[in-house]
């Protein structure tokens, strides 16, 4: 049976897209950009690279432009959320996670998890937004959040298999990376961040600055500026909102940080891009 290609309606502006599928998806077909996928209602069976395997409610799956799937649905009434993301946009955010791309394009396997009933409707409440949108800025910003909130959940799932040796030094390491990159740990102190880890707060450091040559302070410093520097690229927020998107309070204290830094302030920063239209 021939493979179809997929045209990327995705606007170009926006980077992604999103609808509720029920059906015209049981030919074989691939598509030109990141698309994920998860189950809302009922049971299907999904065709990936030759592999079947039955889904039902609350499977999500990652699929990369190089699958080639198709689901089989006979007499089946699932409904699934369908999320398109534009490779550029994919790979610009998953440059916020160190190491998540490699993981997701070295999958040979299928890349799935599942998401809970809570886990469901928080990201539905999360597209719901992103929907509702009119203004592009603040529409790609909801769905920016949609999918670091997606591949956060992927990677801890993923980390979380019983293959993966949490306590080699390698793996270790790279779970502290991804746990301070995850959204949710913005807000929180670094001792509340490491608690969950199991070691005591003064190994941590140690270890951290052994394998990295930076304190953790200076490496979440790092992450929260660099989240900042992108919601100022893609998002209308003010310079207010974003120090409370990135857990800093005090928009002086964040200037002066992002400065020393940048070498310019975030407002100087922003003209200066916008000025070459980068």
């Amino acid at each position: 049976m021939e493979t179809i290609l997929i045209e990327n309606y995705i606007t170009p502006e926006i980077g992604l897209s999103t609808l509720l599928t029920t059906g015209r998806d049981s030919f074989i077909h691939q598509h030109p950009y990141y698309e994920i996928f998860y189950i809302t209602y009922g049971e299907i069976t999904h065709v990936l690279n030759s592999i079947g395997r039955n889904l039902s409610i609350g499977d999500l799956v990652i699929l990369k432009p190089t699958d080639i799937h198709y689901f089989q649905r006979k007499k089946s009434n699932a409904i699934h959320r369908d999320i398109m993301i534009d490779i550029g946009l994919f790979k610009s955010i998953c440059n916020l996670i160190p190491s998540v791309e490699d993981i997701i394009n070295s999958s040979n396997t299928n890349i799935q998890i599942k998401l809970s009933p809570p886990e469901i409707e928080k990201l539905e409440t999360i597209v719901k937004n992103f929907v509702s949108q009119k203004n592009i800025l603040a529409k790609k910003s909801y769905g920016i959040n949609l999918i670091l909130e997606i591949i956060s959940k992927y990677l801890a799932q993923y980390h979380s298999s019983p293959t993966t040796n949490q306590h080699r030094p390698a793996k270790l390491l790279q779970k502290i990376l991804e746990t301070f990159n995850h959204s949710d740990a913005f807000t929180q102190s670094i001792s509340e961040i490491i608690k969950p880890f199991g070691y005591t707060h003064s190994y941590i450091c140690k270890f951290f600055k052994k394998e990295t040559g930076l304190t953790l302070t200076q490496y979440f410093t790092n992450i929260r500026l660099n989240r900042a520097v992108y919601y100022l690229e893609h998002t209308d927020m003010t310079i207010q909102a974003i120090c409370e998107k990135i857990g800093i309070y005090s928009t002086s204290y964040f200037n002066k940080i992002f400065k020393k830094e940048f070498h310019l302030s975030p407002s100087e920063y922003l003209k200066q891009r916008k000025h070459f239209n980068i």
